[in-house]
């Protein structure tokens, strides 16, 4: 059961991400097996608020779900209103749309919008390996990069885009980390060494060029970890996303270089810990966000 979310609430999650758009419904406050994962290639074509429509009722549909609220995650910067689309490198089609006004237009229903960062952190802290803690700093490594901070169970969003951390400057003028440490990233690293993404640590040992491309890889990840940690002092910093979740990745690798990078030593060591939700995470803080925005409301289900 999900202690924040209304009873009664049907929602609707639509993870949007730079690679997948991933579907999950939790009904009177129970979360559902089902799951749908689109491509996001599915709204890169026509009016992409349009087709993310379709897919919302198509999943609704197959969950006979007729009353809801629909939670996205936006991989990017979100206006002040929560509405305009200011931002999404991965899915540039979404730029300057209004999509939370759009998709309440064509689906009759109440729409939330929120940085896919802060959604999975509130998930952890509502339900995984963050439960219960006041300071926390998350960082997850996706196609891009994504970090959000709780303070006292509640997302820090600075003037507005706080936390930003894949646009922090790297390298030359112009580049930024995600060009040098996210998923993207990798992929292409993988297509410069003739191999997949998916097993791109694991045949690392055997190919000495690739191995060394990848330590400089781990690197930058750790600089940037152990920065933000500098920042914000958080007790706990979680680490997801599904760069870190390949086979081989090398998490003692990157947890010891974070631990050097660390000069002076936070006067609180924070414990450092991996995301255990997956992107289940979104569900479970879409419900939070739910709660709070609307919690008045009952979308029970009509079936």
């Amino acid at each position: 059961m999900f202690a924040t979310a209304p009873r009664t609430a049907n929602i609707i999650v639509a993870d949007i991400g730079g690679t997948w758009i991933k579907f999950r419904a939790v009904v009177a406050g129970a979360l559902l097996d089902d799951e749908t994962i689109h491509p996001s290639s599915s709204i890169r074509t026509g009016d992409p608020a349009e087709r993310l429509a379709i897919l919302v009722r198509d999943f609704a549909k197959r969950c006979a779900i007729d009353d809801y609220v629909l939670v996205a995650t936006i991989p990017g910067f979100i206006d002040h209103d929560f509405d305009r689309i200011l931002h999404t490198p991965n899915i540039p089609e979404l730029h300057d749309c209004l999509l939370a006004s759009e998709l309440k237009t064509r689906l009759g229903k109440p729409v939330l919008l929120e940085r896919d960062a802060i959604l999975a952190l509130l998930g952890e802290a509502e339900a995984g390996v963050a439960k219960g803690e006041d300071f926390v700093l998350g960082i997850f490594f996706g196609t891009g990069i994504g970090a959000a901070f709780l303070v006292d169970g509640r997302p820090f969003r600075g003037s507005g885009w706080a936390l930003e951390i894949g646009h922090l400057p790297c390298g030359e003028p112009g580049q930024i980390l995600e060009d040098f440490a996210s998923g993207r990233a990798l992929s292409e690293l993988a297509e410069q060494f003739n191999t997949r993404i998916e097993s791109v640590f694991s045949v690392a040992p055997e190919l000495p060029g690739l191995r060394q491309t990848l330590d400089t890889f781990i690197s930058r990840q750790a600089k940037a970890i152990s920065a933000a940690i500098t920042f914000f002092g958080p007790r706990m910093v979680v680490l997801g996303g599904g760069v870190l979740n390949i086979e081989g990745f090398p998490r003692a690798q990157l947890l010891a270089e974070v631990s050097a990078r660390l000069s002076p030593k936070p006067l609180v060591n924070p414990t450092i810990c991996w995301s255990t939700l997956g992107w289940r995470s979104a569900a479970y803080g879409a419900a939070r966000i739910v709660a709070e925005h609307l919690p008045e409301k009952s979308y029970a289900s009509k079936t």
